[in-house]
């Protein structure tokens, strides 16, 4: 949406950011019980908290085997007993597995062990080639009732596998090969680590923010064959751990030359709150270098807030070698630029390539931040290649909501709002970027929001 009047500078939309967080959600353990010992299913039920939610994956044989084992009938039953959620194992070979073999041994875990609450899909492909092998195997399992899915690619994968999952293990590998655990939408995403030390498990839970985890001490060739030493340790780390079920930030479209509402951005208390503001000269960087704004961008970065450049795209019809030509611009005038807004992006399924490309340039230049403006909810493969998305650009008074997709990755901005409007709105709204203003149309970016300082400290709580 782009929005002109007359003054120096071209004006146009935008919005948001990140700070941490609001709700807080309660952490789970995700347990694979590659063992038979009772004497070990005796210590992982009473280890059970009520504070921490217990997933359990059974797995008599590779699977569910044959014939039904007595022996996991009763542990299927006791971990029900114990409100601790059993699922079944079932291997997939990261899609080259026949689908009408999985769906049978699907079957066969219903019928030998009906009292089973879900299943782990595990080796998961991670690329979305097989998106629609997973996809039907979802719709068939969820077609049999209430049962929870585990996906297992055990490494990051395409954003579009959380609409076909209750929860994706993103990260499954020792301890010496851990670089995090990257869950895209970290209430939908579990942690497997072994062979760590004890020392290291309270570094872990609390430094990343997914829901489930499972750290062992255990290791190879088999370290799912018995329970970390450290089983209780963590248990009680993880009941007194919550999880950022969102996070806010903010993020202020300015567009202005005003020096008094410049001063206003800059004197923010932006401690606990991560702030971007977007750069727009003139309908973008423009065609001539402003020391004004090299200024300004070097003052919002000593303050630690992220400016990041204007860029339209007309939908998609804008040439990629212009859009190339003012991404080069933005860079050689302005260095201190963090990021860039692409706004009047596409939703369309059909050009994605077209910002697949912007991305890809852009992150070659650099660590840069990325965020699509479309104003709307979007084919979710845009999700690839962007690290915010706006599904939401609305007249307060005309429609309210906030279009949700990703939670963790979406973006709302809401105009025309009162002070009550925006207290309302800002505390209950489930995504992680919110820009609100009591500023109005024709062109709602022109001024800063009566309530920023307020809603700012919103953001913060």
């Amino acid at each position: 949406m782009r929005v002109f009047f007359s003054a120096i500078f071209v004006l146009v939309l935008s919005i948001l950011s990140i700070s941490w967080s609001t709700e807080i959600q309660r952490r789970g353990i995700l347990i694979p019980a590659y063992f038979y010992d009772s004497a070990i299913w005796d210590r992982l039920i009473a280890g059970k908290n009520d504070n921490v939610d217990f997933i359990v994956i059974v797995n008599p044989a590779s699977g569910p085997g044959d014939i039904q084992d007595p022996h996991y009938v009763s542990v299927i039953n006791n971990l029900n007993a114990n409100g601790i959620i059993p699922i079944g194992y079932v291997h997939t070979s990261y899609g080259n597995r026949d689908i009408n073999e999985v769906k049978d041994e699907i079957n066969r875990w219903l019928e030998l062990y009906p009292n089973i609450k879900g299943f782990f899909l595990d080796e998961v492909s991670s690329s979305n080639s097989e998106l629609d092998y997973y996809s039907e195997l979802y719709s068939f399992i969820k077609e049999k009732g209430n049962y929870k899915v585990v996906l297992n690619p055990g490494t990051e994968t395409d954003i579009e596998y959380y609409g076909i999952s209750d929860l994706i293990v993103t990260y499954e590998s020792p301890y010496e090969d851990f670089t995090g655990c990257n869950g895209d939408i970290p209430e939908k995403s579990a942690c497997i680590v072994y062979n760590v030390p004890e020392d290291k498990i309270a570094e872990i839970i609390n430094n990343e923010n997914v829901k489930f985890f499972y750290l062992t001490d255990d290791t190879l060739p088999n370290p799912y064959d018995t329970l970390p030493t450290y089983y209780e340790e963590e248990v009680s780390l993880l009941a007194n751990q919550g999880i950022s079920s969102f996070a806010k930030g903010i993020i202020i479209p300015a567009y202005f030359d005003d020096s008094n509402l410049w001063s206003r951005i800059l004197s923010l208390d932006i401690e606990g709150a991560k702030v971007i503001t977007i750069i727009n000269p003139e309908d973008g960087v423009g065609y001539s270098y402003n020391p004004n704004y090299r200024n300004i961008i070097d003052q919002l970065n000593r303050k630690g807030i992220v400016p990041i450049g204007y860029i339209y795209t007309d939908y998609g019809r804008r040439s990629i070698r212009a859009v190339k030509r003012e991404i080069r611009r933005w860079i050689r005038w302005y260095p201190g630029i963090k990021g860039f807004f692409i706004d009047q992006a596409s939703t369309e399924r059909r050009k994605l390539r077209y910002y697949k490309k912007i991305y890809r340039y852009i992150k070659r230049k650099g660590n840069y931040l990325v965020v699509l403006d479309p104003g709307a909810p979007t084919y979710r493969g845009y999700y690839r290649f962007a690290d915010i998305i706006i599904t939401s650009v609305n007249n307060y008074q005309e429609y309210s909501e906030c279009d949700v997709q990703v939670p963790n990755k979406n973006g709302c901005i809401l105009y025309n709002a009162s002070y009550t409007d925006m207290l309302n709105k800002i505390r209950n709204e489930k995504v992680e970027y919110i820009y609100i203003t009591d500023d109005a149309d024709p062109n709602p970016f022109d001024q800063l929001p009566s309530y920023l300082e307020e809603e700012l400290e919103i953001i913060k709580e």
